[in-house]
This record gives structure tokens, C-alpha cells and sequence, in this order.
């Protein structure tokens, strides 16, 4: 799980500004293996899912993932795809 949230659209309120312009980046997770992995993207102040997606490990050092558009903060859950295909399997779902 990682929680990406801004620093840079603080009001003097100290709340984080809903009327900024979204932001895009990539990240790199480190100490991951190679495969592939399936990301959820989370709006939590909206509480949904934004973004379902893989992606594939190679032989970097960090598993890079391209963040979807956010504007105040986004949590990402990262999960191995043979992981979750076992979990699915046991649970039925």
C-alpha cells in the first residue's frame, strides 16, 4: 500500500486544495521481485477506485508505476499477480 499525498496545494487553512490542477507522475517501488503485479488506485476523500491496472517488474531496480491524474492524495494498492490469483482461487471470488 502507498499513499501518495501533496505537499505543494496547502491552503492557510491547512487543508489540502481541491481546485488544483491534477498532478502526474511515475513512481518506483523498490524491493519488489520480477512479475507482475496489479495496482488499484483509491480517491480517498471520494472513497473509489480511480484506476485498476498492471504492470510488470523487469529487471530494475523498482517497479515503475505511472501514477493516474490526482489532486489532493491517492493511495495505490500494489499486489502480486500470483498472489492475488491463489486468493481469488481459495476464496471463490
Amino acid at each position: 500500500m502507498i499513499w501518495l499525498l501533496r505537499k505543494d496545494s496547502i491552503g492557510r487553512n491547512g487543508m489540502l486544495c481541491t481546485d488544483a490542477k491534477p498532478v502526474e507522475l511515475r513512481i518506483g517501488v523498490p524491493s519488489l521481485s520480477t512479475g507482475c503485479y496489479s495496482v488499484t488506485g483509491w480517491k480517498t476523500h471520494e472513497g473509489r477506485v480511480c484506476a485498476v491496472f498492471e504492470v510488470k517488474k523487469e529487471s530494475k531496480p523498482c517497479l515503475q508505476v505511472q501514477v493516474p491524474p490526482f489532486i489532493t492524495d491517492l493511495a495505490l494498492a500494489i499486489r502480486g499477480q500470483e498472489l492475488h490469483r491463489a486468493q481469488v482461487f481459495r476464496d471463490g471470488r
